[in-house]
């Protein structure tokens, strides 16, 4: 068993950025600690993102807008390495899933995303992936959320907003606020971990 949250997130940076578990656009890219610039701006396509500070512990005081690609997905192996993975379809689709490293720690990871969307924006067609036993997405108001124990499979969920509606994601795993396996596309490069918990992404293209 894992004495803390470190001993996994050593585990599951090395097999999701070291392994080059993740793909885009048919390539594998691996994610490393510098080359990115946050609010947008990000490393080349190829060098990866930087992995943020993520934030385990309190809410962060500034909630940082960072650029998502559209129409760009990762893949990763379920079972292998922990990560909460959002990605945005032109015209507004979203898609949020998560994995674990159960096959290496024999540990599930219990996932907690809350998704906010803006005022001004609508949000519905909401469609749950591979949910089983207590997974749940609660919908409200102003968004919904995701909540999974996840093992050897990929929980997720899908919905819709207005075209190019900047969502707020804000991620907690095993019961602490954690942003450190956030995972997306932003200026060609994966970003592994966010620097700020919510994070903001805003969609290149509607």
């Amino acid at each position: 068993m894992f004495d803390s949250l470190r001993d996994r997130t050593t585990l599951g940076t090395w097999l999701l950025m070291g392994a080059g578990a993740l793909a885009l656009g048919g390539c594998v890219v691996e994610s490393t600690q510098d080359g990115c610039s946050w609010g947008g701006a990000a490393g080349s396509a190829g060098s990866g993102g930087s992995a943020g500070s993520g934030g385990s512990g309190g809410a962060s005081q500034n909630v940082v807008t960072a650029q998502i690609d559209a129409d760009q997905t990762l893949q990763t192996t379920p079972g292998e390495g922990v990560g909460v993975f959002i990605e945005y379809a032109k015209g507004g689709t979203w898609h949020v899933y998560t994995t674990c490293d159960t096959k290496i720690s024999n540990l599930p990871c219990a996932h907690d995303v809350s998704i906010t969307v803006p005022a001004t924006s609508s949000f519905g067609n909401i469609q749950q992936q591979n949910l089983e036993g207590s997974d749940t997405v609660y919908q409200y108001t102003d968004g919904l959320e995701l909540v999974a124990t996840t093992s050897n499979d990929v929980d997720g969920v899908y919905f819709d907003t207005d075209p190019g509606a900047t969502v707020q994601f804000e991620t907690w795993l095993d019961g602490q606020h954690e942003a450190r396996f956030d995972y997306w596309v932003g200026g060609g490069a994966v970003h592994a971990g966010a620097p700020s918990n919510p994070i903001a992404l805003m969609p290149s293209e509607p």
